[in-house]
């Protein structure tokens, strides 16, 4: 019996081997079809991965149309056994990587669906008679939860089989060398797709097949690249659909106050780079209601490049822009150590045109600067503009360690918007979409908020049918969908211009079937780059189910109460540390006491809060550390400032009386005017009286008087200290001794009381001795006078 099992099993593992190292004919490779989900499944096994900024929420496995989770065939045993038969460059599409660069918006009614993009050889062998064949899933996806547990999924999984008609796939392709870059273009007649014709959104892809260098072809696809596509009929609803650009850069200073990493700057200023890449896809956007949301310490640290890069001066000035007022511009653009970023503001009245004009060949972000500044102001105008607090602060950090940053950085950024020209609402959007409850309170009413739908409690499950406002404590705060700023599926870039419009698209579609009254708002990530060239992207936008909108608050529309937003511990832990909130805030109390001694100028301070708040930066989690060892160089350097106007006292003062003066040294070693106080401090009844107002021209000392007062004997310790007017001490002390000599009333009462006895008794003494001589019957005696030795009286 034992013996006829064990040939039953040993022919079972034969049969099961067989099986497996078996690839069927045709194009197809086995690894696909076994691979392929079950109809009606999602294509995207794979549980998203998350961002730093949001968790992975998707189940392993999608749902079906049914609300089912679906089997993961791609995970199953046999799938595994076949992927390990297969090359493992092939299974890592490392031969060639693909883009789509150009994909039809949505399935058409009629006509060809259009694909086209490159493919790149990245492997060391020469392919030849590369063919490139179209591929789509045959159901739809269609609620927002399939599309994000597909946006995340392997790009090896099934999607469809490839059309191989002839006319639908491109085989121009002839040889492709190492690091070769080839265009690729297919045309896919309508009655060629092969899809179930419902409504929902399909998968569209190709994949890349080639000959190798012996001419062999395992009909393996060696490159692959996929997107999203939609079907939808007329008559479904429009979904109001917002999309919103950011603006944000990290903003690093030298502890001299200029803009460190120019290069950097330049780059991403001059054509190409990310912010000109910025301005240049809002100008493609016709007149779609694009939203901003714009750090204005970015745009100031711009206009600081503009005007040359000048370090912190101390000039007086009408304003105090970003290190505007003066300073020299290095011909490396002042290129220094790490500072604080922090930026510059300049309170009123600053005239650029007073400032000398910097030299665009010696320092060459001084150019791109001006035109972006130009084209930032002209693209907002009539826009949407959010306007953040000043330097991107940490909102939730300042909620805990230190409200009152926030209200420096709020006031700060109304000031440079002003000054910039541009109209912006007031607005907190943090990187992450995400903010305690304590954050949100610190928030005035008139601020206006956008939460990512990840703070919603678990009871709005359902994206295509989830608020877009909500009221929280009462407020009106905006939801916007973090996933659909996801971008597309890759292996491709995610945030390519096609694939992130057609995730927008796919979205609006999913919420257009499902007949909610919500909308999708799309809030791209902090680093988004749009490449060169976007009118391909909002005119694909221009669809029949969707309803471009301005982002934000709905004033008028539903708003369910929720009691608590959600915060994961995983932004807990990425908080700022309390510590570097406290830098910050020493930091601005020192500008402002620099400030305060400076009577020609206003402009320190503000300057000074910029770096301060930009080193309490969102952007600043990823190297808390070094942004707050940043912002304590800085504080170093404006109290080295500070230090330069010092004080200097004797060692020892004797009053021969009980008031008296003694002089003090006070000298000014900055390169202008100052205006101070000294104070005294003093242990004991020693009164020290000074002048209110010390005033010294620059690189001067002046001999200031004081009088002091003692009301006790002894010697008296006094510590005098420079301060500003408001009375915060500039750091420069010097301490001496005060000896008093003098004596107080109670000694002068007890010497005159004293005086008074003897003169009382030398009569009652006289009066005594006659009255004894009286009784003895003499006379008084006389005086007598004693001579000197000589004789002499």
């Amino acid at each position: 019996m034992i013996r006829r099992l064990a040939v039953l099993l040993a022919l079972a593992v034969v049969v099961l081997g067989l099986a497996v190292a078996w690839t069927p004919g045709g194009a197809e490779p086995a690894l696909e079809e076994i691979s392929a989900p079950g109809p009606r499944s999602p294509s995207g096994p794979a549980e998203p991965t998350g961002t730093d900024d949001r968790p992975a929420s998707a189940p392993a496995g999608g749902v079906d149309r049914a609300g089912r989770a679906p089997v993961d065939r791609s995970t199953s045993r046999t799938t595994r056994r076949v992927r390990e038969a297969v090359p493992a460059r092939a299974q890592e599409g490392r031969d060639f990587t693909v883009s789509l660069d150009r994909v039809s918006p949505v399935i058409p009614r009629s006509g060809p669906l259009r694909l086209s993009g490159t493919v790149t050889n990245v492997s060391e062998q020469t392919w030849t008679s590369i063919n490139v064949h179209p591929l789509t899933s045959f159901y739809p996806m269609t609620s927002a939860r399939e599309l994000q547990v597909s946006a995340a999924s392997d790009p090896e999984i099934y999607l469809g089989p490839r059309i191989t008609e002839a006319g639908a796939f491109d085989n121009s392709i002839e040889t492709l060398g190492p690091g070769e870059t080839a265009r690729w273009s297919v045309r896919i007649r309508r009655d060629l797709l092969r899809i179930s014709e419902e409504e929902g959104v399909y998968w569209v892809g190709v994949h890349v097949l080639g000959a190798d260098e012996d001419g062999l072809r395992d009909g393996t696809a060696h490159g692959r690249a996929r997107s999203f596509v939609p079907l939808v009929g007329r008559g479904r609803d429009r979904v109001p659909t917002s999309l919103v650009l950011p603006v944000r850069r990290i903003v690093e200073r030298t502890p001299e106050g200029r803009l460190a990493d120019v290069a950097g700057w330049t780059e991403a200023l001059s054509p190409g780079g990310r912010l000109a890449n910025l301005l240049d896809f809002a100008r493609t956007s016709r007149d779609l209601p694009l939203t901003w949301v714009i750090d204005p310490a970015v745009p100031a640290a711009v206009r600081q490049l503009a005007r040359g890069n000048p370090e912190l001066s101390l000039a007086p000035s009408g304003g105090a822009g970003d290190g505007s007022e003066g300073g020299d511009a290095s011909e490396d653009g002042g290129e220094g150590g790490d500072e604080a970023d922090g930026d510059e503001e300049p309170a009123a009245g600053d005239d650029p045109a007073e400032q000398p004009e910097p030299d665009p060949d010696a320092i060459p972000a001084v150019q791109p600067a001006k035109d972006w500044l130009d084209d930032l102001a002209e693209l907002t105008t009539g826009r949407r503009v959010l306007g953040l607090p000043y330097g991107d602060v940490d909102v939730v950090a300042a909620a805990d360690n230190a409200p009152g940053l926030y209200a420096r950085a709020r006031a700060l950024s109304e000031t440079t918007f002003d000054e910039l020209g541009i109209l912006a609402q007031p607005a907190v959007l943090s990187p992450s979409g995400l903010l305690t409850d304590a954050a949100l309170a610190l928030v005035p009413d008139d601020v206006e908020v956008l939460l990512s739908d990840e703070a919603l409690p678990a009871r709005f499950s359902s994206a295509e049918s989830g608020p877009s406002t909500i009221t929280v404590a009462g407020n009106r705060v905006a939801v916007y969908d973090a996933a659909a700023g996801t971008g597309g599926p890759g292996p491709d870039r995610r945030l390519a211009r096609v694939a992130l419009r057609q995730r927008i698209l796919a979205e609006a579609a999913v919420r257009s079937l499902a007949g909610g009254s919500g909308s999708l708002q799309v809030v791209l990530p902090p680093g988004f780059d749009p490449g060169t060239g976007g009118r391909a992207f909002f005119a694909g936008l221009d669809q029949r189910f969707v309803d471009p909108r301005s982002a934000g608050v709905d004033p008028t529309g539903p708003a369910p109460e929720v009691a608590e937003v959600t915060y994961p511990q995983r932004q807990l832990r990425r908080e700022l540390p309390a510590a570097q909130l406290a830098s910050a805030q020493q930091l601005v109390e020192a500008g402002q006491t620099l400030d305060g001694i400076l009577p020609g100028t206003d402009a320190v301070a503000p300057q000074v809060l910029a770096q301060a708040l930009t080193g309490v930066s969102y952007e600043t989690r990823d190297d808390p550390e070094e942004a707050a060892l940043a912002t304590r160089r800085t504080a170093d350097r404006i109290r080295d400032l500070l230090g330069l106007v010092r004080i200097e006292a004797p060692s020892f003062v004797i009053l021969s009386s009980e008031t008296g003066p003694f002089a003090v040294t006070v000298t000014n070693d900055l390169d202008q005017p100052v205006e101070l106080r000294i104070e005294a401090y003093t242990a004991d009844d020693l009164v020290i009286r000074a002048p209110e107002k010390v005033e010294l021209e620059a690189g001067t000392q002046q001999t200031v008087e004081l009088d002091a007062e003692a009301r006790s004997i002894g010697v008296h310790a006094v510590r005098l200290v420079a301060a500003g007017e408001d009375g915060s001490l500039l750091g420069s002390s010097d301490v001496l001794n005060v000896r008093s000599n003098s004596v107080g009333t109670v000694i002068w009462v007890i010497l005159g009381v004293g005086v008074g006895i003897l003169f009382l008794a030398i009569p009652v003494r006289w009066a005594r001795r006659r009255r004894r001589a009286a009784r003895e019957g003499g006379t008084a005696p006389a005086l007598q006078v004693r001579g000197r030795r000589d004789g002499t009286a």
